[in-house]
């Protein structure tokens, strides 16, 4: 009877969705000499977006200002016949520059009154993706006439949740960046074209990240099985590289993401705008090994010393008291050769964007859980690096700042397999600094049997009744998205479905998103949930 009901339901509910069908919107918002440069790959772009059924808008930035471009988008988001559900800024489009709202980043922090503008700023297209956060307009930049610096106000909201997703794509300044743009244009096109559906995953943990915790490890490995119940059908569907495999790892990593089988990777290190941290001083077994190791430290000292005009004999004297040395392992410290070859170690524990200059990242998606990797308003920027070239790369996650490396960066990433576009995806775990880049409206094609789920993955407003019969899906990130639309309905009953749903549930990632949720309403459910939490 109940599975009868439901079966109603659901054909009650789509009726309604139907009875007055409306094909979502998607903007394309390109300046203007990026569309002269590229106009037939993005108008191939534009059909490729409408095959996968959304209606393209185009839009040719006329303003070069973001209050304007926003209440473009704002409009479009309220057309009665295509409202949009996403936007891809293309080429040169102004940049947000966030003030006075550090406490909706992960992490970053910065004294906005002792440091620059252009430093102390967050780079963030939630400004155009979230239309409930209000701003007041500083100044443009005397220097970069991209960046436009905005203050958020005591009168916006201060949560994040964006309305729509966004995502830029965003080509290097240089003499080629328009054949790099059309290339990669070119190169989304085919690349959508393919029926590839998630099935090769691979996960990294840098040098120095969640405490290079291999529980840590071991249990996302359990959480990812979760998320992506198919791969549990397959002896490779998921492949992990630890720092600590090689001296230096960047070789095997770099290798593993030119695979051109792989589908999707996360990259869990530490980052700057131009670097991927992957190592650190290696670990090395055998007394000559170690031995070799402090004597590298020791010449990297007396060369920090010279840069820094200190007096090199002082510093020598120093370590090789603190550190109770010879002073013949200070030896070679301003040798040519041994110069060469040192600077040759510390380049390989890191990949910088040199190295994928003729690189081919063939993982279609990738997330780099890294601090200023995505920082698409810079001139270069390390993510770019993986999205212009001949690999099959056209998505990258990444944050424009600093971001903090123990929050759940895989959380509802499971939707990814189901089907769910990349943008639409971030859009539910959003941070300040967290942006796509690329194209956002990418997504893999889902296994054949769960066509269905398209309604609750894509449609903000969908009716409570609807989503608790969700919460009996075989996909934990389903019944997760479920409890996390239900909690944005203000659904009565949220807090007792959330602590019996985590007292119930089998799935560690369920029972995540509801201490999640709980701890936004702390109530006594919630500490009764966290006094749970403790032992689970």
């Amino acid at each position: 009877m109940y599975k009868i009901i439901f079966f109603c339901l659901f054909l009650s509910f789509l009726y309604s969705c139907t009875e007055n069908p409306k094909t979502p919107g998607f903007a394309i918002v390109i300046d203007s000499e990026s569309y002269k440069q590229a106009e037939n790959e993005v108008q191939e772009y534009a059909a490729s977006v409408e095959a996968d059924g959304l209606e393209p808008i185009m839009i040719i930035d006329k303003w070069n200002h973001p209050d304007s471009i926003k209440a473009k988008l704002v409009d479009l988001y309220k057309d009665k016949i295509h409202p949009i559900e996403g936007v891809v800024f293309i080429g040169d489009i102004p940049v947000a520059m966030i003030r006075d709202a550090q406490y909706m980043t992960s992490a970053f922090k910065m004294n906005q009154k002792r440091f620059a503008w252009e430093r102390s700023s967050i780079p963030s297209d939630r400004f155009y993706d979230d239309f409930d956060l209000q701003f007041k307009y500083l100044k443009k930049d005397s220097i970069n006439q991209l960046f436009h610096y905005y203050s958020l106000t005591s009168e916006s909201s201060q949560k994040l949740h964006p309305e729509i997703y966004s995502g830029r794509i965003k080509p290097f300044e240089s003499e080629q960046k328009y054949e790099d743009l059309k290339n990669y244009l070119k190169k989304v096109v085919r690349i959508k074209s393919e029926a590839n559906e998630l099935d090769q995953l691979l996960y990294f943990g840098g040098h120095g990240y969640n405490s290079e915790s291999m529980i840590a490890r071991m249990d996302e490995k359990i959480s990812l099985l979760n998320q992506f119940p198919e791969l549990n059908k397959q002896k490779n569907g998921i492949s992990y590289i630890d720092h600590a495999m090689d001296v230096h790892v960047k070789h095997r990593l770099m290798s593993e993401l030119q695979r051109k089988d792989l589908d999707f990777a996360i990259l869990h290190h530490h980052g700057g705008d131009d670097v991927e941290y992957l190592s650190g001083m290696p670990k090395v077994d055998g007394v000559s090994f170690q031995i070799e190791g402090v004597k590298r430290y020791l010449r990297s000292k007396l060369r920090s010393a010279k840069r820094r005009g200190k007096n090199i004999a002082e510093a020598e004297n120093y370590y090789q008291k603190q550190m109770k040395v010879p002073s013949d392992w200070f030896e070679g410290s301003f040798d040519k050769d041994v110069k060469k070859k040192d600077s040759l170690f510390n380049a390989n524990l890191n990949i910088v964007s040199g190295d994928l200059k003729n690189y081919v990242p063939n993982s279609r998606v990738i997330i780099l859980d890294a601090c200023f990797n995505g920082s698409f308003h810079l001139d270069q920027y390390l993510a770019g690096a993986y999205l212009f070239n001949d690999g099959n790369t056209i998505v990258v996650q990444a944050n424009s700042v600093n971001s903090l490396q123990d929050k759940w960066s895989n959380e509802l990433i499971g939707l990814l397999g189901l089907g769910m576009r990349v943008g639409e995806w971030s859009k539910q775990i959003a941070y300040l600094e967290s942006h796509v880049l690329g194209d956002p409206t990418y997504r893999f094609n889902p296994p054949s049997d769960i066509q269905s789920l398209d309604v609750i993955l894509s449609n903000d407003k969908v009716d409570d009744t609807f989503l608790l019969g969700f919460l009996n899906s075989k996909f934990p990130d389903v019944q997760s998205l479920a409890l996390r639309k239900l909690y944005n309905n203000n659904y009565p009953n949220i807090s007792e479905l959330l602590l019996e749903t985590f007292k119930t549930s089998s799935y560690g990632t369920v029972r995540m998103e509801c201490l999640k949720l709980l701890t936004a309403v702390q109530d006594n459910n919630f500490i009764e949930c966290v006094k749970l939490a403790c032992n689970d």
